[in-house]
């Protein structure tokens, strides 16, 4: 659909609305299928479905197998769906092949190709525009930071192997039940907040490594391991919640509206507060060993960041 409306420089409600299907669909996220719309929408939904059937000329069924039925939780935000595989794009790129998103890619708990056993990158962000000579290269470079990334933190087998199971479970694949310790995984990963950071995937190879501490650090900073989340993390596998014809529209993990974590409710705004203050004291106790201690904090801090640069530049 991207590449769709990219190729044509239009919006989805433009699109939706040039096929003659509802333009509102275009600002819904469609990647959860008939579990991210409400009742109202299903209509609208089903007119959209066939004719982008019969636009492209396959089944529905073949439509509908696009989406990813899970928790909105379960999924990254839109804007950070681009993770892929770095090597399965330069594999499509040599053999003239689409380079797609994966369903399994835009998860929250998936942060390796289940195929090349290599993390992900975000692939889409970098080669956006490129050319092909340069999007080739830049494949390349990150071809060889996964593999610089994946020696640093080498993925237990234990590790991998909730990993896949978890994944499988959310596309709806059957499994072999669970394995000894994966409830624990399940409790943790599905709905993890690991893309509040920008090295997301570096921090969950560290957290299915041995080298975890960089990982623990972070999960303890945004709250994340709090018992009422993990508890309603688990939930997100729950295949009672998955059906798209429930009336009281897509069922939300208990816990993470109606409970409160006890230590920490992490938001951004939290952490952006947080990176402040810590920067402040930091730029306070460099400057009382070289200033007098009744120093004027505005001086060091001001609010005008713009007139601070300028004065430090000037001759």
């Amino acid at each position: 659909m991207d590449r769709l409306t990219a190729k044509h420089e239009v919006t989805r409600a433009e699109l939706f609305g040039h096929l003659g299907c509802d333009p509102r669909l275009g600002l819904c996220d469609l990647a959860r299928g008939w579990q991210g719309m409400a009742p109202a929408d299903y209509p609208a939904f089903h007119q959209l479905i066939e004719t982008l059937a019969w636009a492209v000329q396959a089944p529905t069924r073949t439509i509908e197998a696009t989406f990813v039925a899970v928790p909105e939780l379960a999924l990254l935000p839109p804007a950070l769906r681009v993770f892929g595989c770095a090597l399965c794009w330069r594999e499509a790129q040599q053999a003239g092949e689409p380079m797609i998103l994966t369903r399994d890619w835009i998860l929250r708990a998936s942060w390796m190709c289940q195929r090349h056993q290599l993390p992900l990158a975000p692939v889409q962000r970098l080669v956006d525009g490129r050319t092909p000579r340069a999007a080739a290269r830049i494949l390349e470079m990150q071809v060889d930071a996964m593999h610089a990334l994946r020696r640093r933190y080498p993925p237990t087998p234990v590790m991998v192997a909730f990993n896949r199971s978890v994944i499988g479970a959310m596309l709806g694949q059957a499994g072999a039940g669970l394995r000894r310790g994966e409830f624990g995984y399940r409790s943790r990963f599905p709905a993890n907040r690991y893309h509040l950071a920008r090295a997301r995937i570096a921090l969950l190879a560290a957290a299915h490594s041995d080298r975890t501490r960089s990982a623990d650090r972070f999960e303890v900073l945004v709250g994340l391991s709090s018992s009422a989340l993990l508890r309603s993390s688990a939930n997100l596998l729950n295949p009672k919640v998955r059906h798209p014809d429930v009336s009281s529209g897509p069922t939300v993990p208990e816990g993470l509206v109606a409970r409160r974590i006890n230590r920490w409710q992490a938001n951004l705004p939290d952490l952006i507060e947080a990176y402040v203050l810590v920067k402040r004291r930091t730029m306070t106790a460099r400057s009382s060993a070289s200033q007098d201690q009744s120093g004027d904090f505005a001086e060091i801090c001001p609010q005008n960041p713009v007139g601070r640069v300028q004065h430090l530049s000037a001759p």
